[in-house]
């Protein structure tokens, strides 16, 4: 048996040296995944954050209050007013169908987003128009997971939540 050379020795460091460097990258590949997914998220719930902080103003409850009330009498603004409304959380579940195509999100994150907040986005007559009207000029991909979920909320969702919370809290 000879004994190794010092060239041996040094390839063989140079060999470990190299696959350490690999794994302490992809280590940093991963963190660095982890926490771009992690202000992804942080991006959705502060936008959310933002959204819900416009009821706030009571003009705009009203006018949301109205889209599923009494939809007939909405005035050009108010509708216009809606159709942001929509457009906005339907623009934030897009980026994150986009993330999901990407894999940076998890498989079924955007369906599972969708099957959670359509019924508040378009349980109401005018919210179904409006995606009748407005659906179709969202891309594609979009649509076909989109769509499915729409249909699957009744007309009148909204109305029937907010009255019965209405009717347990007694309000006129």
């Amino acid at each position: 048996m000879t004994k190794p050379t010092l060239g041996q020795w040094v390839t063989a460091a140079t060999n470990i040296a190299v696959l350490v460097g690999v794994l302490l990258v992809a280590y940093e590949l991963r963190q660095n995944a982890d926490l771009a997914r992690l202000e992804m998220t942080q991006t959705r719930i502060s936008a959310n954050q933002q959204a819900e902080a416009a009821f706030l103003d009571p003009r705009v409850s009203e006018v949301w209050v109205k889209s599923f009330k009494e939809p007939e009498v909405m005035t050009l603004a108010e509708i216009r007013a809606m159709d942001s409304f929509l457009a906005i959380h339907l623009n934030q579940m897009m980026r994150v169908h986009e993330q999901e195509k990407e894999g940076l999100v998890k498989s079924g994150e955007t369906l599972k987003l969708m099957q959670a907040d359509f019924p508040f986005l378009f349980g109401s007559r005018f919210a179904k128009a409006w995606w009748e009207e407005f659906g179709k000029n969202w891309p594609s991909d979009f649509v076909e997971l989109a769509g499915p979920v729409v249909e699957s909320v009744k007309d009148d969702e909204l109305n029937k939540k907010f009255g019965r919370l209405q009717e347990m809290l007694e309000i006129e």
